[in-house]
């Protein structure tokens, strides 16, 4: 989990898939990230027991009917001609990628066809897969999920060996096989034409934590009470697993002096001929001392498991030579004794532009051949499994296509509708040239889509498309229905503001011309809470009913809407029990709800803001523009667009990494510009012909 992870967690699990129900069965510490903030960019994150997480995974697999599991490593593709191809004219080739040659502000195919080829059918269609030991599985659809092995290559100081990863005991000549296989597939896959490039990542050394010194580094333990990632618990739902602290430390001068003496050094900075591109999020120790020099940063120390020393330290992923690494370790608080088990290394491997695949993540290519993870230039587990069930789901839609079935629908994968939608469209209408890690920022319309409510948004349609069984769309029903009801009670329990101040409640806004408050317009203020706006329409139910209070402020017009009156006794003591039975039956519905009504004043803001981008996409920009004057950009932003300078709103909007916030900030920008520019020369003729401008009288709006 974690920002934007969390949610890809959640909106898998609310369409039937096992990682979050794996998560939960193995978790030993859940949080949510920034709880602090809007409900809309929190994070659920958890620390997993590997060994119960791994078994818990396999267990839900094996068990899944219809699911068969060959032991084998994929070694080729059976790819046979299509007899109705019609490939058109040939397009111009495809040479190997880099990050500097991806037309990122070009516009690939601005229509649904996006979908194929010139021409719309493809040459050649998929027919299954060879494995290692020669077998053949014969399929009508193919879903390859190569992670870091495709042409892998791991670096660890100046040694270079072929893997995916490093290797353990048990996994090392299962890795070897599965090595041997994935550098043959990567030949295969250069000989069918696709663009392909070549990224890096990381990963830190591994500590035995009896070695290090816990006292006087920050504690830092989980949630009380945790949270899930699933949505099929019960409300006294608690982890079957023992819950366990993790620690932060920081790394210091002395860190980096050692890191900057080593002799290796930003020897991974260039990768295989200068192509392998880093992750800007989560960058090696290297990058940070070199991008962030004279920093502290920090680590933490998060355990693997309840049966296990291990410990990951979470923030020092590097590739210095062993020894460098140990001295490099010796220099942190805490891990002045350490032992490393097993040091960091990087890893570096061949991806497939993801402009070659529609938005069902299948290649326009080769017919019934599907990639997710890694191979489309991700990085994360919960983003390769985001990608794994779009895939594996449209590529059955393809197997049983002869049946009727369908891909997903807009209602799952449209970027309105889901995180996990505009993690593909950005993939498949963007590309990328460094690794995509998912942000809340990428999503427009993140008011509406969030963590707590992705059963509500995806679940029904889950079950339409097949995806999510009858007993988890009554569930999600049922908890919609009680949010609903709740929603409803919040915005029909109305009082003038002092009659909500002598129920408890002195938050809300002075009326106007004798304006009521709804108890829903209460919970949009920061610091009400949903039992505070039921105490207090409890109270008010009873007062009011013996004359104790009076629900308004000043007659009504109740004829007109803006002036709705005061509600009844009877219709407050209603809303407070329906809210306190909401409140016990599903304390998340409740939930829900108050962040519905605490987001209800911004998403018009946001609908307008979304309406007026379509608008204004042909809106051209200087090309002296100084993104740097522009306020609300990140430095991920400033940095692509100074690099492309796009020539219009809808150019920027489509280079990898550029947020639409970014775009946003850009538009009004620009057009603040532009009137400021016209109100210059307005002024400019009036002084020319000798006029001073006046101020029209009266009060101005």
């Amino acid at each position: 989990g974690g920002l934007a992870k969390g949610a890809l967690v959640r909106e898998i699990d609310a369409l039937g898939g096992i990682m979050g129900a794996a998560a939960d069965a193995s978790g030993i510490q859940f949080r949510v990230l920034n709880a602090s903030k809007g409900p809309a960019v929190r994070g659920p994150r958890a620390q997993m027991d590997r060994t119960t997480y791994k078994r818990s995974v396999q267990t839900m697999l094996f068990g899944t009917p219809g699911v068969e599991v060959v032991d084998a490593a994929a070694y080729d593709l059976i790819v046979r001609e299509n007899p109705d191809s019609n490939p058109g004219p040939p397009g111009p080739s495809s040479p190997a990628l880099t990050r500097h040659d991806i037309d990122v502000t070009g516009v690939e195919d601005q229509n649904p066809a996006r979908f194929g080829p010139p021409g719309g059918v493809r040459a050649c269609v998929v027919a299954g897969v060879e494995t290692a030991d020669g077998r053949k599985i014969r399929a009508s659809a193919v879903v390859v999920a190569t992670g870091t092995f495709l042409r892998g290559v791991l670096h660890v100081g100046g040694k270079r060996v072929p893997a995916g990863r490093m290797p353990t005991a048990i996994t090392q000549n299962p890795d070897a096989t599965a090595a041997r296989g994935a550098h043959a597939l990567a030949d295969r896959l250069y000989g069918l034409g696709f663009r392909m490039g070549r990224l890096k990542t990381g990963t830190p050394p591994r500590l035995d934590g009896a070695s290090i010194d816990y006292a006087g580094l920050e504690e830092q333990p989980g949630d009380e009470p945790p949270r899930p990632f699933g949505f099929l618990h019960g409300k006294s739902w608690v982890p079957p697993m023992k819950q366990v602290s993790c620690w932060a430390t920081r790394t210091n001068a002395e860190t980096e002096r050692v890191m900057k003496e080593a002799r290796g050094f930003l020897n991974f900075e260039g990768g295989e001929n200068g192509e392998g591109v880093g992750p800007r999020y989560c960058p090696s120790l290297e990058m940070k001392v070199k991008r962030f020099p004279d920093r502290s940063h920090i680590v933490w120390l998060e355990p693997e498991g309840l049966d296990t020393d291990v410990v990951y330290p979470n923030g020092l992923s590097n590739t210095l030579d062993e020894p460098d690494q140990i001295a490099m370790l010796k220099t942190i608080p805490g891990l002045e004794n350490v032992k490393m088990l097993r040091p960091g290394y990087g890893v570096e491997y061949d991806y497939v532009d993801p402009r070659e695949l529609r938005w069902t993540l299948e290649t326009k290519r080769v017919g019934g051949l599907f990639f997710a993870g890694q191979i489309n230039g991700t990085t994360g587990y919960e983003e390769a499994a985001a990608q794994g069930l779009v895939a594996g789901a449209n590529a059955a839609a393809t197997a049983l296509s002869r049946l009727g079935m369908a891909p997903l629908p807009p209602s799952i994968v449209g970027r309105g509708a889901s995180y996990l939608g505009v993690l593909v469209d950005d993939l498949t209408r963007r590309g990328t040239s460094e690794p995509y890690r998912m942000f809340s920022s990428r999503v427009e319309h993140r008011l509406s889509v969030r963590p707590d409510n992705a059963d509500q948004r995806l679940t029904a349609a889950g079950e339409l498309a097949g995806l999510v069984d009858s007993a988890r769309a009554l569930i999600a029903r049922q908890r919609g229905d009680r949010t609903d009801r709740a929603i409803a009670a919040l915005e029909d329990a109305r009082m003038g503001a002092a009659a909500w101040a002598v129920a408890g409640l002195d938050n809300a806004p002075a009326g106007k011309s004798g304006r009521t408050v709804s108890a829903a317009e209460l919970l949009a203020i920061p610091g009400v809470g949903y039992a505070r706006v039921a105490r207090a329409l409890a109270a008010a139910g009873e007062s009011t009913a013996s004359g104790g209070i009076d629900a308004s402020d000043d007659s009504v017009d109740a004829s007109n809407d803006f002036h709705r009156a005061a509600s009844s006794p009877g219709e407050l003591a209603r809303a407070a029990t329906i809210l306190a039975a909401v409140a016990e039956a599903d304390p998340t519905a409740a939930e829900e709800a108050t962040v519905e009504c605490y987001y209800a004043p911004y998403l018009a803001r946001q609908r307008r803001d979304i309406e007026t981008m379509r608008k204004e996409e042909a809106m051209e920009l200087p090309m002296d523009l100084d993104y740097d004057a522009v306020g609300g950009l990140s430095a991920e932003d400033r940095e692509k667009l100074k690099e492309f300078r796009p020539a219009t709103l809808a150019a920027a909007q489509r280079i990898s990494g550029v947020t639409p916030s970014a775009a946003i900030a850009l538009l009004r920008f620009v057009a603040a510009q532009k009137l400021r520019r016209g109100t210059m020369r307005g002024l400019a003729v009036d002084a020319g012909r000798g006029q001073t401008a006046k101020r029209a009288p009266g009060r101005i709006r």
